[in-house]
C-alpha cells in the first residue's frame, strides 16, 4: 500500500514539475503524456482505495459511506458558491483576448465535473441496487 502511495505521489509531482516543459512541446506530445499520467494517477488512486478498504472494519466503512455521501453534496454546494469568484480570479490572469474563452472553459469544466459526479453516483446506485436485489441462488439450484 505504501508503494502504491509513493508511485501515486511521485507521478503527480512529476507531472507538476514537467508542466513548464510540457508547455513548450508540440500538442502531439503533450496530450498523450498528460493523459497517460492522469490515467495512471486515477488507476493508482482507485487501487489505493481498494487496498485501504480491505483493511477497514464495518465502523470505518460506515464513516466513509457517510462522509462520501454528505461530503459529495457539501462539495458540490461549495463549488457552486465559489464558481463565480474563482472564475473571475482565473479570468484576471488570462491575457486580454483569451479572457472570455478562459471563463467559459473554466465554467464548462466545473459544471462537467459536477454533472459527471452526479451521473456516476446515480449509475453506481442503480448498479448496486440491481446487484444486491438479485435473487440468492446457490450454484447447484435449478432456475425456473
Amino acid at each position: 500500500m505504501i508503494v502504491v502511495l509513493l508511485i501515486l505521489t511521485g507521478t503527480a509531482i512529476a507531472l507538476a514539475v514537467a508542466f513548464p516543459w510540457l508547455l513548450q512541446q508540440p500538442r502531439e506530445m503533450v496530450v498523450p503524456f498528460s493523459a497517460g499520467a492522469v490515467i495512471l494517477i486515477i488507476v493508482l488512486s482507485i487501487t489505493f482505495v481498494v487496498l485501504h478498504d480491505r483493511r477497514t472494519d464495518e465502523w470505518h466503512r460506515h464513516a466513509v459511506r457517510f462522509s462520501s455521501q454528505w461530503g459529495f453534496w457539501a462539495g458540490l454546494g461549495l463549488a457552486l458558491l465559489l464558481i463565480f469568484p474563482l472564475s473571475a480570479w482565473i479570468e484576471s490572469w488570462a491575457p486580454g483576448r483569451y479572457r472570455d474563452f478562459v471563463k467559459v472553459g473554466f465554467m464548462f469544466g466545473v459544471v462537467a465535473v459536477m454533472v459527471a459526479q452526479v451521473a456516476c453516483v446515480a449509475l453506481l446506485h442503480l448498479g448496486w441496487t440491481l446487484w444486491t436485489s438479485r435473487s440468492a441462488r446457490g450454484p447447484h439450484e435449478e432456475q425456473d
